[in-house]
C-alpha cells in the first residue's frame, strides 16, 4: 500500500500492529512514540499475516481491501476521477478533480480531537460528531457503548442553575456571596425587592422606565 504523507510530513497514514492484529491509521510522523490518532478498520481487525490495500475505485470509493474482500470504505462516490490526500491537519480527505471534497476522516473521529475537527450535532444535516475510547492501549476497537468513564467531577454552584435570575438578570459568584443582580441597576431593578433579599430571584427584573416605542423615541433600528 502507498503511504500517504501529509504536506508538511507532520501526519502519516500506514498499516499498525498490535500483538495480534493489523488495522490502517493516521499517526503523528515526528513523534518517537508512535500515536495514533484515527483509525479506518478499528473493529475490523486482520491477522497480522495479512496483506491489505488501500485505493480508490472507480466509483470514488476510498477502499481497504485484503486478498478477499473490502474491509472497510468511506461512503463517497462520484463520477469524477477520485484522489486521496493526508492533509496536514491529519484529514484523510477523498477530493475530486475539482478539488470538491466527497469524504473526510474528521467526519468519522475515534477517540482524538484534533484541530479543525467538530464535536456535536448538526440537526439541519443529521450528523453527529464524537469521540469513543479504546478499548485498551493496544485493541483500538470501541467500547461497545460503555464510551468514556468519568474521572472526577466538580461540584455545581447556584449559578449553573438554568435561569436563575430570570429576566433581565445576571448570576455572579465571589468569595463573599452568591447572587443575582440586574443588568443595568440604573434601568433595572427586581420585581420582588423582598424575594431578592431573601435569595428568591425567580421574578427576574423588570425596568424602572417603560420603553416609549409609541411616540418614536424609543426601538429597534433596521440594519
Amino acid at each position: 500500500m502507498e503511504i500517504l504523507w501529509s504536506r508538511l510530513q507532520e501526519f502519516s497514514n500506514w498499516d499498525f500492529l498490535s500483538q495480534v492484529a493489523l488495522r490502517t491509521g493516521i499517526w503523528y510522523k515526528k513523534l518517537s512514540v508512535r500515536t495514533v490518532v484515527w483509525v479506518a478498520n478499528r473493529d475490523h481487525p486482520l491477522p497480522v499475516a495479512s496483506k491489505l490495500i488501500l485505493k480508490i475505485t472507480d466509483q470514488g470509493i476510498l477502499g481497504l481491501f485484503n486478498n478477499i474482500s473490502m474491509i472497510w470504505s468511506s461512503n463517497s462516490t462520484t463520477s469524477w476521477n477520485a484522489t486521496a490526500k493526508l492533509r496536514d491537519n491529519g484529514n484523510l480527505v477523498v477530493i475530486d478533480q475539482n478539488e470538491k471534497v466527497l469524504w473526510l476522516s474528521f467526519d468519522y473521529p475515534t477517540d482524538t480531537l484534533l484541530p479543525g475537527m467538530k464535536l456535536g450535532r448538526d440537526y439541519l444535516r443529521s450528523r453527529e460528531w464524537h469521540l469513543s475510547s479504546w478499548k485498551t492501549s493496544e485493541d483500538p476497537g470501541q467500547e461497545d457503548g460503555r464510551g468514556w468513564q468519568l474521572a472526577v467531577s466538580f461540584q455545581r454552584d447556584t449559578c449553573d442553575t438554568y435561569n436563575i435570575c430570570d429576566a433581565y438578570g445576571i448570576c455572579s459568584v465571589n468569595t463573599v456571596q452568591q447572587s443575582c443582580t440586574c443588568l443595568d441597576e440604573k434601568k433595572f431593578a427586581p420585581k420582588n425587592q423582598k424575594g431578592w433579599d431573601t435569595a428568591d430571584w425567580s421574578g427576574g427584573c423588570i425596568r424602572c422606565t417603560p420603553l416609549e416605542c409609541k411616540n418614536g423615541s424609543e426601538g429597534f433600528i433596521k440594519s
